[in-house]
């Protein structure tokens, strides 16, 4: 019998959770207190009664001491409270202010005095925070109300200080896991975005007047908290006590308290005008005493700003039709100079394209609209920076109310609400393109139920319905036409609206029993992610020099042959790197035509075409059940074991109206007969078929159920009691040390990020197009090409119109690219997806060194297997020789050496792989089959007919005096793959290379690795005067894919070359080896109450007291530079993405602060640019190995607080925030274009210089210094 859930019952669906005892998210926002009662003898008192009372609303809850003196209080609501133990024959203990943080485990164990009950003995321990953990292996720290409220935080942004912990980048980066991976509750209750997880990005912006503290969890979360495998945050709102408390507040901050750019101060562009108000208020207080309470707090901004933008715009020359370029004064290259050919030189160049003047019309206009004043970006021949500072105003809003009611002594209720009402404006393109905007208006409710079924159990039951819902407002209405590399005439956004609505319901039990505490729950959350898009309601069109035949090698060749021809500058000793790089992409765009071009069509779900600039709507949903059982057991009074174990089942996303469909065949399992045959010397190039998918349509699911997610928990926490001696020494009183240790194994989240990328990007289905594949044409006569690409006519023409697009009809599955070698660049995912699992461990020594002082120093280990990741499921083959034993790479490799010593083709010996699998005469084949132009090199009528079949594939990338005819530009192999595969299948011979329908397909497979060690040190100190927290990690993190679910088809998440994965493997893109992060407030130790001149004279409490020094330090080694020097027009190894060149000597990063500041700027930036080779064929080049400047900033508050005369409860708080002090800025984005970061073919051969905005540095890290005033009253 088959059984499918395709609709859910909220009733039966808490019948079978709450039976099944199945998982808790969190500790749903809860703490714990618990200790040993004994009498003066040490030994266990039973019987005894423990009450414990929170000091603000009076709730208390009670319990009798089991037969070994233990007791403990889960599930209660953080905050302060009052611990009475009263037993026959003993004094009564009455334990004040024990302070119970979230997510913590207050230790309370009290010796019992004999005596009379009557009497008491009062105990004030003032527990604080930085009480030791001595019941398990968790690592985190706690964020208090006083921290949130005073240090100074950027936007008043409490998520700022979730990564104030060890072993967390700035960036949300946790122990090796990355940043969409952390869990974040508010109340126990779901906030994350359904769809990316980004950190920081949860729904509900957090109001700072809303938030009494939190606790983030980095490592070893018990098997209570998950769903993902990074940090777990657990925030906890506000609420209402028995006395009114409240605030009001204001924020400003104004052009002259902001320090402008560095890049700014540089081009002369003025400060970024400001002028922001944040204000707002809160009150809370009692409806009922004791037993009903509210809080409420509201919190807005208005912000009048500019942001700083720069991009790329031609240069005036350019729109005239004159090219700049830069050429080789001598032989050895090693001097530049720079001339340039006018319009009329420029059409001979390119008589067989023609100029078009259109394009240069546009070209020019750009030139006098955008007049160029940045040298960062562009490569100063053709093409220049335009710097502007862009209005981008906000208005922000964000409410949050809770109510509290306590209706029995043995039951307690909360409902609480947000609203967020946001609008912003992002950005312009350029100063005179529409601003991208963005509403935002999500809302959340929440309400819990805690029910103290009896003196050992309590149950607690939530439920939470957060709605994500934004508009985004694009700048393109229309179809979207660039220059590629010189000038985009906006910002190609269109609008997107979502609405994503999640409940979530979670019960939780904890039960104690004798020396256990077991706790066991359920989690359920039913996801549904709606979307309105028009990203593929228009088409788009490019003048790309990297889609002609020969990656604009073309373009340039016939530049350099026009200036040699007629003796002109550059004739003799040739365009030097930067010349070349510049003439493909000035040629290109002066040329005006477009050699890249994209149809997007979109249909509906009968499968009919819709018109063009229909969005697309989609409705993308998921169910997710998650159970757990733990049992914390205090096997010892100083040895405790915490077990546990999470199960979590989720359901693949769906998209509920069938718009859905998926490859018939796992693409893993396509990869992998790819993999096999070329082991054999054979191509496997059966089609790839796309059908319905998803329940709607009766089909598969888009990937496939995962029901083996079971996630053991397993730590141990030995806390010492020696009672003298050495041991003594170093680990102090009882309670006051502890080894622990654990480990964990984890799953990561996944889907919804998958599914809308997949729809989005997928070009066979509901919505799909047709791309013009690379090498469609080329700028000269070409046999095999398409004629001339299109030429531009304007920035709003029609694409659908152009050669070769053919508008489908409607749908009729299933689906397939034909089998015509069209080098198709597309993405997909495999549905043979597993859940990523994570396994980590940490050793933990814990100290108390001084009062309230402690110090945690920890080993923390991570391994990642099955890690969400793209690769190119129909990579170009390693094929192999049977016969020799040869595989590709080794025999192209050979080629390459040779190729970049300049070795002649006569010269080549032949090499046995290209003789064995290839048909004989390879040469006479290309000549006659492919049509090479017969007037290449003045007459020679393509390749020497009796070279071997080894020399006609040297030859294609190797232009040298006996073969003027080189196809390609050097080491562009994967080009050469392709050109003799499309031979070999025209004449009816195998082809050993190319899948038939795409150059590359990336598809997200489960197919990562990471792995992680770290060294993490923190000191807390909680004073009566200061609150201090450091921390200190070093760690390596490495893996061989570190984007995120968001990240493109072919951007951070993308391996490749997945025939040799482990040669992407290197640090992380986020690894940071060393990382300090603290945080002090501090009240000066003046006035009443204080250490000095304590006195109530309000003269001097009015001048000297109240005052507070508070502040935030980062400070961190260089992340990897965004990516490594690659080859910039040539592709040795993938068809879509250049390897990373490799250095031939030891590189260092060598930055400078001049004019132009650079990555290698206190280098000789030549003999840096010389120091790296081209990559081998099958290589991907090293990864990681270049580092941006340290990170270090701080911020600094000074405030001073005035007692109301009327009532001292009451305070006037002034205020002043610096935020970068020193105003440090360090540089961190590099300029990663062609001639930004792209290294030429042979730069040491040809003694290239690097072009003019090589390794230029184009944006600092952080932000200039910017300050705030502030008045706050509280009460």
């Amino acid at each position: 019998m088959k059984w499918s859930i395709h609709k859910w019952s909220l009733p039966f669906l808490l019948l079978v959770v709450i039976a099944s005892s199945a998982y808790v998210w969190g500790q749903l926002g809860a703490s714990t207190i618990r200790g040993t009662i004994t009498d003066p003898s040490g030994a266990a008192v039973g019987g005894a009664t423990v009450t414990v009372t929170n000091l603000e609303t009076n709730l208390s809850r009670k319990q009798t001491t089991q037969a070994n003196g233990s007791y403990s209080f889960g599930l209660i609501p953080p905050g302060d409270y009052k611990v009475e133990i009263e037993a026959a024959g003993f004094r009564k203990n009455v334990v004040q202010r024990v302070h119970a943080l979230v997510g913590n485990t207050a230790e309370i164990s009290q010796a019992l005095q004999v005596g009379e009950v009557q009497q008491t003995v009062l105990v004030d321990t003032s527990m604080s925070e930085v009480q030791v953990n001595t019941e398990d292996a968790t690592l985190g720290n706690n964020i208090e109300n006083q921290q949130i409220l005073e240090l100074p935080l950027n936007n008043r942004n409490v998520q700022d200080l979730l990564t104030l912990q060890p072993a967390v980048t700035k960036e949300g980066y946790v122990a090796g896991a990355r940043s969409d991976q952390s869990n974040i509750t508010l109340d126990g209750v779901d906030i994350n975005d359904a769809e990316s997880n980004a950190f920081g990005g949860n729904v509900l912006r957090l109001n700072a007047e809303a938030i009494a503290e939190f606790r983030v969890e980095t490592v070893n979360s018990n098997a209570n908290e998950g769903r993902s495998s990074a940090a777990q945050v657990n925030l906890v709102s506000k609420t209402g006590t028995n006395n009114w408390h409240g605030a009001l507040f204001e924020f400003y901050r104004g052009t002259l308290f902001r320090a402008n750019d560095w890049f700014n101060n540089k081009d002369r562009v003025p400060v970024a005008p400001l002028v922001r108000n944040t204000f707002g208020g809160a009150l809370g207080g009692p409806i009922v005493k004791n037993k009903a309470f509210f809080f409420y707090s509201v919190e807005s901004m208005r912000e009048a700003t500019s942001t700083p933008v720069t991009r790329v715009v031609p240069l005036a020359n350019l729109g005239q039709g004159t090219i700049r370029y830069s050429y080789c004064v001598d032989p050895s290259c090693t001097t530049t100079a720079v001339n340039s050919l006018n319009l009329a030189q420029n059409q001979q160049v390119y008589s067989a394209t023609g100029i078009n003047s259109a394009a240069l019309a546009a070209l020019f206009g750009a030139a006098q609209k955008y007049q160029a004043n940045d040298n960062s970006v562009g490569d100063g021949l053709n093409t220049g920076g335009f710097r502007f500072n862009a209005t981008t105003p906000q208005h922000l809003n964000s409410h949050y109310a809770r109510f509290d009611f306590t209706p029995t002594h043995d039951q307690t209720l909360f409902v609480r609400a947000n609203a967020i009402i946001d609008h912003s404006t992002g950005a312009q393109w350029l100063p005179d393109t529409k601003a991208p905007s963005l509403w935002s208006h999500p809302f959340g409710i929440a309400a819990g139920h805690t029910w103290t079924i009896g003196p050992n159990m309590v149950n607690n039951i939530r439920y939470g319905f957060t709605r994500q819902a934004f508009t985004t407002s694009g700048d393109s209405t229309g179809n979207d036409i660039s220059f590629r590399f010189v000038f985009q005439p906006n910002g190609q956004l269109h609008d997107v609206s979502r609405v994503t609505p999640v409940h979530n319901i979670t019960d939780d039990v904890s039960w104690t029993h004798g020396k256990h505490v077991f706790q066991y729950g359920f989690n359920f959350r039913a996801v549904s992610n709606g979307r309105v898009s028009f990203a593929n309601a228009f088409d788009n069109a490019v003048t790309n020099p990297s889609f002609y035949l020969g990656a604009g090698d073309h373009v340039s060749s016939a530049f350099q042959d026009f200036l040699t021809a007629n003796n002109l500058p550059g004739g003799v000793n040739g365009l030097d790197g930067a010349g070349i790089t510049a003439v493909q992409n000035a040629g290109t765009a002066v040329i005006g035509r477009f050699s890249q071009y994209t149809a997007n069509f979109t249909f509906d779900q009968n499968g009919k075409l819709l018109p063009a600039g229909t969005a697309s709507s989609r409705n993308f949903a998921t169910q997710a059940y998650e159970g757990y059982f733990m049992d914390s057991w205090k096997f010892r009074p100083h040895l405790t074991f915490t077990l546990g174990l999470r199960y979590s089942l989720e359901r693949p996303v769906y998209e509920t109206n069938g718009f859905e469909v998926q490859p018939t065949v796992p693409l893993s399992t396509y990869f992998q007969q790819r993999l096999n045959a070329a082991a054999q010397g054979t191509n496997f190039t059966a089609p790839i078929v796309v059908g319905r998918s998803g329940p709607v349509n009766g089909g598969k699911p888009m990937y496939n159920w995962d029901k083996n997610n079971f996630q053991p928990r397993v730590a141990v926490a030995w806390s010492p009691n020696f009672s003298s001696g050495f041991l003594h020494s170093l680990f102090g009183n009882a309670g006051t040390s502890v080894v622990r240790g654990g480990f964990a194994m984890l799953n990561d989240y996944y889907g919804e990020a998958l599914a809308v990328d997949w729809d989005l990007n997928n070009t066979l289905g509901f919505t799909s197009n047709f791309t013009t594949p690379a090498n469609t044409y080329d700028t000269q006569n070409c046999a095999t090409c398409s004629g001339l690409a299109p030429s531009f006519t304007g920035f709003n023409q029609g694409v659908r119109g152009l050669p070769n697009v053919v508008v489908p009809g409607n749908l009729q599955f299933p689906l397939q690219q034909p089998l015509d070698f069209g080098e198709r660049i597309e993405t997909s995912v495999d549905s043979g997806l597993v859940a990523p699992t994570e396994y980590t461990w940490n050793f933990t020594f814990e100290r108390e060194v001084a009062k309230s002082t402690k110090l945690t120093v920890s080993y923390i280990g991570r391994m990642g297997r099955n890690l969400l990741a793209r690769r190119d499921v129909t990579a170009f083959n390693n094929v192999k020789d049977p016969k020799s034993g040869m595989d590709w790479y080794t025999a192209g490799t050979m080629l390459e050496k040779l190729r970049q010593q300049g070795v002649s083709t006569a010269n080549v010996a032949a090499i046995p792989f290209f003789e064995n699998l290839f048909p004989a005469g390879m040469a006479s084949i290309m000549n006659n089959s492919f049509g090479l132009d017969p007037v290449c090199g003045g007459g020679n009528p393509g390749f020497v007919p009796t070279w071997t079949n080894t020399q006609v594939f040297y030859a294609m990338q190797s232009r040298t005096p006996s073969n003027p005819c080189a196809f390609f530009a050097g080491n562009d192999w994967t080009d050469t793959q392709a050109l003799v595969d499309q031979v070999l299948s025209s004449i009816g011979a195998p082809t050993r290379f190319m899948q038939a329908q795409y150059g590359a397909l990336s598809a997200w497979s489960t197919i990562g690795n990471s792995a992680y060690n770290g060294l993490t040190v923190s000191l807390r100190q909680r004073l009566r005067s200061l609150s201090l927290d450091f921390n200190y990690t070093f760690s390596h993190s490495l893996d061989d894919a570190s984007g995120l679910q968001t990240a493109g088809g072919f951007g951070s998440a993308f391996i490749v070359n997945p025939i040799n994965q482990n040669s992407w493997y290197g640090s992380s893109d986020f690894d940071v080896r060393q990382q300090i992060n603290a945080s002090a407030v501090w009240q000066v130790p003046f006035g009443k109450g204080q250490a000095f001149l304590n006195q109530p004279n309000r003269l001097v409490q009015s001048l000297v007291g109240g005052w507070q020094i508070s502040t935030i330090y980062r400070f961190n080694t260089g992340l990897p530079v965004g990516a490594m020097p690659y080859d910039d027009a040539r592709w040795a190894t993938n068809w879509n993405v250049q390897a990373n060149v490799t250095p031939t000597s030891a590189i260092t990063t060598c930055p400078n602060r001049s004019n132009t500041p650079k990555l290698f700027g206190g280098c000789d930036l030549k003999s840096i640019y010389q120091s790296f080779r081209n990559a081998y064929p099958g290589e991907t080049g090293p990864r990681n190995y270049l580092r941006e400047p340290a990170y270090m900033n701080a911020d600094m508050g000074l405030s001073k607080a005035f007692e109301m005369p009327w009532n001292e409860k009451q305070k006037l708080q002034l205020r002043w925030d610096v935020f970068n002090v020193a105003n440090y800025q360090p540089f961190g984005a590099v300029d990663l274009s062609r001639s930004g970061f792209g290294v030429a073919r042979d730069p040491k051969l040809r003694n290239l210089n690097p072009p003019a905005n090589w390794a230029n540095f184009t944006a600092i890290q952080g932000q200039p210094r910017v300050m705030q005033v502030a008045l706050r009253y509280s009460f």
